[in-house]
């Protein structure tokens, strides 16, 4: 599965181009001396555990049409 490393790299220089809140980490970490590659290495991680939560959350019970009829 060598893609999945190049398509979470991807989607980090995605975020390091365009999300707000990813520039001003990368930024903050940069000021505490970080390296750009040890700043991603720490974004992976962060996004990893992302998926991971995602993944391993069961998703939340749905309600019936019924129940949201009687509820209003």
């Amino acid at each position: 599965m060598p893609e999945v490393p190049h398509a979470r790299r991807a989607s980090l220089m995605l975020l390091l181009r365009h999300h707000e809140a990813t520039r001003t980490y990368a930024a903050r970490r940069t000021a505490q001396g970080l390296s750009k590659n040890e700043i991603i290495r720490c974004l992976k991680r962060f996004v990893a555990r992302e998926i991971y939560r995602v993944l391993t959350t069961p998703p939340p019970a749905r309600t019936k049409r019924n129940d949201l009829a009687q509820a209003a």
